[in-house]
């Protein structure tokens, strides 16, 4: 399973996990649309992952909807 995280400090010590700096990720889409799951992705980032490339995401775009303002 490929995993992708744009969080390092939330994913420190999981094997497998590939980190991507938020900001270089039209830089490593190739990295993006090979994984099977984008984890920690920042809300602006959540529409392309969800409704342009039909990615999983952790946590789910209905939580980060609903906890964006919280």
């Amino acid at each position: 399973m490929k995993i992708v995280s744009f969080n390092a400090f939330r994913t420190i010590g999981i094997p497998g996990v590939h980190y991507i700096k938020p900001d270089l990720m039209f830089k490593e889409i190739n990295a993006i649309r090979e994984a099977d799951i984008v984890l920690f992705p920042e809300t602006w980032q959540v529409p392309a992952f969800v409704y342009g490339w039909k990615k999983k995401i952790f946590p789910s775009i209905e939580s980060m909807q609903l906890g964006f303002r919280k």
